[in-house]
């Protein structure tokens, strides 16, 4: 019998492993592999053999194509320092910014200079004879006088306004029409034509120079109104002689008194400026030091409270403000005024209501007057009545009155308790 036909028995495949791709050498590679041959058979040693043929082994991909990892070293004490450098660096810059620009404050105020025009100027075919006269005569003789001081008292100022000499500085009293500054840009230039000519505007009819402020334009900026406040300042410490002189000293609600409404008793010099805060008398206190006044009236807050500052800021400051007037005038007389009243949405009656008793109380414990304007402008729900405002905030013509009343009755409280500088240096010992 034949036997049975048995396959060959097959091993049964391996599993096959995937290939490594491969990654063909660069010309370049191939180039200085051929370099490298040439010089090799061209050696002495090696001549008349026959080098072997080089093989070229592959590398895996993962090891061509990763480069090894190098750690990243970094000094953070030196980063640290160079910080700090910088910081230094940018603080001592903000440091010479700001002393520049007090120097140029100091000699704005010394040197009786403005930086910018405001006013258009006239043709000079309208300008007469006595006009262009008493301007040569304003430019070449710098001498200002204030009305009401003795005559040997003269104030002796460099008036280099060379940006308006193209202006007269006469006054026309018989313009017809007599009506006062309505606008920033007006006031600003009838006070400043009024120190140009020797006078302060709270000594001349409101119309005064109403031919050069009418054409008025532009709006002067918060810096030039200091720069202005410090000349007038200036100019009345020097000039008042044996007058008595009262600052006023607030925002907007004090700038904008009528002139004609002040009491003609004593000298006034006004030291308000629109929008202004607390913060900004603070820092302002230092220019009425040349003024020498003989009494200091303070109105401030409102602005404050516009702005959502707190009422720690409000009282803090104001308590500088009254240390910081003992300090610089002794002798003077100092009234505190309270915040009046709004009919604005922005400035809350109640904080006002609850910030007034605050303001008395640190006006008795230093020892200076207080007066209480809020219950004489207040209506039934508490705001400012509507007949004494023109926009809810500012005061009306019946305003003015009502707060010129106040003033007048005080004034004559001040007028019968006269105080001497020993007890004025006394107060300011038991601060």
């Amino acid at each position: 019998m034949s036997q049975a036909y048995q396959a060959p028995q097959v091993p049964a495949p391996k599993e096959l492993e995937p290939a490594l791709p491969i990654q063909r050498p660069s010309p370049k590679f191939l180039a200085r592999r051929a370099v490298d041959r040439v010089r090799l058979s061209q050696s002495p040693q090696n001549q008349g053999i026959q080098s072997p043929q080089p093989t070229i082994e592959v590398a895996p991909a993962a090891r061509l194509i990763m480069p090894p990892p190098q750690r990243i070293q970094i000094d953070w004490q030196a980063r640290l320092r160079e910080a700090r450098q910088r910081l230094a660096m940018a603080r001592v810059a903000r440091e010479k910014a700001a002393a520049a620009k007090q120097l140029a404050v100091r000699r704005a105020a010394s040197a009786l200079t403005v930086p910018a025009p405001i006013l258009r100027p006239s043709p000079v075919s309208r300008q007469s004879k006595f006009s262009r006269s008493m301007r040569r005569r304003v430019t070449t003789s710098p001498v200002i006088r204030v009305r009401g001081a003795s005559v040997n008292r003269r104030l002796q100022v460099p008036a280099r306004l060379r940006h308006y000499n193209q202006w007269p500085t006469t006054n026309n009293r018989r313009s017809p029409v007599r009506v006062a500054p309505r606008s920033g840009s007006q006031l600003y230039a009838q006070r400043l034509n009024a120190l140009r000519s020797g006078q302060l505007y709270t000594r001349m009819p409101v119309d005064s120079f109403h031919d050069q402020w009418r054409r008025a334009q532009g709006h002067p900026s918060y810096w030039q109104w200091r720069e202005l406040l410090a000349l007038e300042a200036r100019a009345a410490g020097r000039g008042k002689g044996a007058n008595t002189l009262t600052a006023m000293v607030g925002d907007s609600l004090s700038q904008w008194f009528p002139a004609d409404r002040l009491p003609g008793r004593q000298i006034w010099l006004n030291q308000s400026i629109s929008g202004d805060t607390t913060t900004g008398i603070l820092k302002r206190l230092a220019v009425l030091r040349n003024a020498k006044p003989d009494t200091v009236y303070l109105m401030a807050g409102v602005n404050d409270l516009k702005r959502g500052a707190t009422d720690q800021t409000i009282l803090r400051n104001i308590h500088q403000i009254i240390r910081r007037l003992r300090q610089q005038h002794p002798q003077a007389q100092i009234v505190v005024q309270s915040i009046l009243p709004t009919r604005s949405d922005r400035i809350p009656n109640a904080r006002i209501v609850k910030l007034n008793p605050l303001i008395q109380a640190l006006a008795q414990r230093h020892g200076v007057d207080y007066l209480d304007l809020h219950q004489q402008f207040r209506d039934w729900d508490g705001g400012l009545r509507a007949d004494l405002t023109t926009d809810g905030i500012h005061l009306s013509p019946q305003g003015y009155q009502v707060w010129q009343a106040a003033l007048q009755r005080m004034d004559q409280r001040l007028a019968q308790r006269p105080r001497t500088i020993a007890q004025a240096q006394a107060i300011r010992e038991n601060l």
